[in-house]
């Protein structure tokens, strides 16, 4: 979770404005809000600020320790950026574990190198992933997929084997 500084308006009231347009976005369910507590005022504590800071204009403040979407993190669609040596990882991973359909969770620093290269990871992999909540909702749904359609197309290819 973040907000950018506007070299007028502090932290909080970036978090407000923030929250208004993430509720505002497809009828709120867009994206989680980002909550204040203690997580975040002693993550700004331990960047020297508070809630009260401003930062200084195009300044991308991060609030939380956690980094996710239900912590009030965003989700962007960045598959067309992924790397084709993760991609085949990913493929690989599901055909060992035997799985149709799988989200798999990776953590890196740029998605669009290997994983080798950045010291990526694969945090998790997920038999039933929520297509929903990480590709409907992202904040760039333009570059989105229609995931379901192709998990629909390639379910029936696979019956008709």
């Amino acid at each position: 979770a973040n907000v950018t500084g506007d070299g007028v308006h502090n932290i909080g009231q970036l978090i407000k404005v923030e929250n208004e347009r993430r509720r505002d976005d497809h009828g709120g369910l867009a994206r989680h809000v980002i909550e204040t507590g203690n997580d975040m005022r002693q993550k700004l504590r331990n960047e020297g600020m508070s809630l009260r800071s401003v930062p200084d204009k195009g300044q991308i403040v991060y609030v939380r320790y956690t980094s996710n979407f239900n912590s009030g993190g965003d989700v962007e669609e960045v598959t067309e950026l992924i790397h084709g040596d993760t991609i085949d990882l990913c493929r690989r991973i599901s055909k060992a574990m035997d799985i149709f359909l799988a989200g798999i969770d990776i953590i890196t620093t740029n998605i669009a190198r290997p994983l080798a290269e950045t010291h990526g990871v694969v945090n998790e992999v997920n038999t039933s992933p929520g297509l929903f909540g990480y590709f409907y909702r992202a904040r760039n749904p333009e570059r989105g997929m229609h995931f379901a359609h192709i998990i629909l197309e390639q379910m029936f290819r696979a019956a008709d084997r």
